[in-house]
């Protein structure tokens, strides 16, 4: 009997926590993301007075994380493997950007993305059509000595935007050493 109550708590739980609706409010309050997971996968959307903005409609994983990066953007982003993270971008004046996988910086003013590929480094922008990079660099740049050594080059890179829209690149190179490098990438 007691194995059947803790079977029953245990299932209610989990359904209790399956059609739950997180919500996550802009930090002037202004804009709510909300997001739930059930059988189907996870969906994320602008809740506002005139209905649902999808972002991310019944996505093949277990969780979602929304988090804003200032007042008007918001990264949703969820598992899609390993390594890979998918990174949908929420403008409340652009809307709902394409997909980008693996996001390492961001630039809120610029709306552009720091992103690895297999044989390197790429700024995109968020929205727009896939194909333009503002700057590129590969992996085994000399000028760089990325430490090509790992499975996973781009898990030892920190990366981050500048105000005035410069690129840090902070990680070790191949001789062991701590490297930094500034980069001018051309964000529109």
């Amino acid at each position: 009997m007691k194995k059947f109550l803790f079977c029953l708590c245990f299932f209610s739980a989990a359904v209790l926590a399956a059609d739950e609706v997180a919500h996550h409010a802009s930090p002037d309050q202004s804009t709510v993301i909300e997001h739930s997971c059930g059988e189907q996968g996870c969906s994320a959307w602008v809740a506002g007075t005139s209905g649902k903005t999808m972002i991310v409609d019944e996505a093949h994983t277990q969780d979602i994380a929304v988090q804003w990066l200032n007042n008007d953007l918001a990264d949703v982003h969820f598992s899609c493997g390993s390594p890979c993270t998918a990174h949908f971008f929420y403008d409340r004046h652009r809307g709902v950007s394409r997909p980008i996988g693996d996001v390492m910086a961001v630039d809120t003013k610029r709306l552009c993305a720091l992103r690895p590929t297999q044989e390197g480094l790429e700024v995109v922008p968020m929205y727009g059509p896939k194909g333009p990079r503002f700057w590129q660099v590969r992996y085994n740049d000399p000028k760089y000595a990325f430490d090509t050594g790992s499975v996973v080059v781009f898990a030892g890179i920190e990366a981050r935007f500048q105000a005035d829209g410069g690129l840090s690149l902070n990680y070790t190179d191949r001789n062991g050493r701590r490297a930094k490098r500034l980069v001018q990438p051309k964000c529109l």
